[in-house]
């Protein structure tokens, strides 16, 4: 079911992308962190309000669970456009969701971009160079492993997420996006090339109780400096690591 709760208007020209950010209430590791607050307001709002500032077609992709009724809830009450889907099968979810937009706004093809909402900070600071990558006869951007972890998104094209869909998947590639795309034989591009780095491979993500609790330090730095400015773009986030000496305050990234 998609659901267009904002109003969201598409002009006629050639070049659509959309936003689908996936999100849910029933973590294992960390249940029901999507209601935990950066800025004053559940991290989801301002992930969201992020991304729509750019581009307007931004949709959050949840789950038909009973579990995540609570989190429609939210998403009503703030005017959010969203689908619900499968929570096993996130390609099924992912393809089923654009698959109604392309019906609704009469899109022959589009590029997507796929947000993970397990990133507090998150925002579309990378995702100029991404579509570009994708532009250049590819099927599929991913994220590498060498950047900061917490703003990681990959981009793809309707066309290549239909054909994926397609195909008979493992368990593991119907769970996730990027396997998928890597195991058979699409044209892949890695979103690597950023000069500004950090030394460790650290993870801004929000897994577990204890990431909370140093986010929340993060946080309390940038608004202190920047004040109510929640848009803190990849570049600005590793001068503020090096600057305050945080490159120890978090986990090392590891791709599970």
């Amino acid at each position: 079911m998609l659901q267009l709760n904002d109003l969201i208007k598409i002009s006629k020209k050639k070049n659509y992308t959309a936003v689908i950010i996936q999100a849910r209430s029933s973590s294992v590791r960390f249940p029901k962190k999507i209601f935990k607050k950066f800025y004053g307001k559940p991290y989801i709002l301002n992930i969201y309000k992020n991304f729509k500032k750019k581009y307007e077609l931004t949709i959050i992709a949840t789950t038909n669970k009973k579990t995540d009724d609570k989190f429609i809830d939210l998403l009503k009450k703030n005017h959010i456009s969203y689908y619900r889907g499968s929570e096993k099968n996130l390609v099924k979810r992912f393809y089923n969701c654009s698959s109604l937009i392309k019906k609704k706004f009469k899109i022959k093809d589009f590029k997507i971009i796929r947000v993970c909402a397990d990133m507090p900070f998150i925002n579309p600071s990378m995702s100029r160079h991404s579509l570009k990558l994708l532009s250049i006869n590819n099927d599929y951007v991913g994220y590498s492993k060498k950047l900061l972890d917490g703003y990681n998104l990959e981009t793809f094209w309707y066309s290549s997420l239909k054909k994926l869909s397609g195909l008979k998947l493992s368990k593991s590639e119907k769970e996730h996006i990027s396997p998928g795309f890597i195991n058979h034989n699409f044209k892949i591009k890695e979103l690597s090339k950023i000069s500004n780095r950090l030394e460790k491979n650290i993870s801004l993500s929000l897994d577990y109780k204890n990431d909370y609790k140093n986010l929340k330090k993060l946080e309390k730095i940038i608004s202190k400096k920047f004040g109510d400015n929640i848009y803190t773009s990849y570049d600005k986030m590793i001068k503020i690591i090096k600057e305050n000496n945080l490159i120890n305050s978090f986990r090392l990234f590891k791709n599970d």
